[in-house]
């Protein structure tokens, strides 16, 4: 039963997600309306999880589906975000959850708070520069990859080149 609705939730999270690029997302009043529609209902059904096991529900339980909640959490409101981050952190120290789920969901709570990122996984558009660039973190750049290492993920310095290409390595 939770696997088929994992699938369920994942299927509509994917669905503009999957089709369409972030800039048509970005640009597109209807495509962001129909997202948060799509992401409002598989958060109601992710709260329901939460609410029924008490816990995270990861790989022991679910197996690779485990990423499914997490995305969701990521993809709703910051009130829903700070509210599950223990959960994720629990399940990364758990080993239930990868580590990369806890980095992006710290790294955005950071970023809505107005405060700089710990690792680096946060990338915004910049209206002046018309150029999409690396979110302000904390500290110098060998604390950001210290911080990334304690937690068994790539460098920043390989991060940004396998997704971000166009966007260049900090020096400081």
């Amino acid at each position: 039963m939770l696997i088929k609705e994992l699938v369920k939730i994942q299927q509509r999270d994917e669905q503009i997600r999957d089709h369409h690029t972030y800039e048509e997302i970005r640009t597109n009043k209807k495509l962001q309306d129909e997202m948060v529609h799509l992401d409002t209902i598989n958060m109601r059904h992710i709260d329901d999880i939460l609410l029924r096991y008490g816990r995270y529900p990861g790989k022991k339980l679910v197996d690779e589906l485990s990423d499914v909640v997490a995305s969701v959490i990521q993809h709703s409101p910051y009130a829903n975000q700070a509210k599950y981050l223990p959960y994720i952190k629990k399940a990364v120290y758990d080993y239930d959850l990868s580590s990369e789920y806890l980095v992006v969901m710290t790294d955005r709570i950071k970023v809505i708070e107005g405060k700089p990122q710990l690792y680096g996984s946060q990338i915004v558009y910049d209206e002046e520069k018309k150029k999409e660039v690396l979110y302000n973190y904390q500290g110098t750049i060998q604390e950001v990859e210290k911080r990334r290492e304690s937690l068994g993920l790539i460098t920043l310095k390989k991060y940004l080149r396998n997704y971000y290409p166009n966007i260049e390595y900090p020096t400081k």
